[in-house]
């Protein structure tokens, strides 16, 4: 196991709501029925741009669908709205538990804790698809799990790939690196910025862009559709293409 995935199960077991969007969002109080609309509500958003953009490329089937990353389930909510049957990879088990609960009254699921999981690799999908995920892993660990995921869309089927091409602050790059390594230093990060000392951290790695561009070339048809994200100055890019 990864130092990335460790730090994705501390989220789970520490503050999973926070863990998905970052304490920023404003999950103090999940519970809460305004709050929990907005959550998920932003999921819906999501999964309805990401398939406006995908309607552009092909038509679209609404078979199987594969969220990576999936954590408690925002985006598997919509998506089981739309597909036959929806699988949900998360490494830590305390998301996948939390992803149950809120998918209960939804339709079919299926989760499992690894992309080689025998329920996951069964089948192909007519949606593959990763959101604000891939950049809280290294790309040295990232980058086969990219090429894993479009292998495991169906031919004509829709891959929809988020990940981080930079970061505009310089000083942020290098604090980051620095405290990613060194534990008391993202300790004393966390109580100047107001944040309980141990929680864990949240990498944001950067991708080398025309490495994933060269994937996507080899695997997906052209053209393709990009859409970005300035995530407080963490850029972000999601590529929307159809699989040869």
């Amino acid at each position: 196991m990864t130092k990335t995935d460790r730090q994705w199960k501390k989220w789970a077991e520490q503050d999973p709501y926070h863990g998905v969007l970052g304490r920023g969002f404003g999950c103090d109080d999940i519970q809460n029925e305004d709050v929990r609309d907005l959550f998920f509500g932003q999921g819906e958003t999501h999964v309805a741009a990401v398939l406006d953009d995908a309607a552009r490329l092909a038509p679209l089937k609404f078979g199987a669908a594969l969220d990576f990353g999936c954590g408690v389930g925002r985006l598997l909510r919509p998506l089981l709205d739309r597909y036959t049957s929806v699988s949900g990879v998360d490494i830590a088990p305390d998301m996948l538990k939390i992803a149950r609960e809120n998918c209960a009254a939804h339709g079919r699921l299926t989760l499992a804790t690894s992309l080689d999981d025998p329920t996951i690799t069964a089948r192909r999908y007519d949606l593959v698809h990763s959101y604000i995920v891939l950049q809280h892993i290294r790309p040295a660990q990232g980058m086969p799990i990219m090429a894993q995921l479009i292998s495991l869309a169906t031919p004509g089927g829709i891959v929809a790939l988020h990940f981080t091409v930079g970061d505009l602050n310089k000083h942020r790059r290098l604090l980051n690196r620095i405290r990613y390594r060194v534990p008391p230093l993202h300790w004393l990060y966390n109580i100047t910025t107001g944040r309980p000392w141990n929680l864990p951290i949240s990498e944001m790695n950067v991708y080398p862009i025309e490495q994933v561009l060269a994937l996507f070339r080899n695997t997906t048809i052209h053209p393709c559709v990009s859409r970005s994200y300035d995530q407080n100055g963490h850029q972000g890019l999601m590529i929307v293409a159809v699989k040869h």
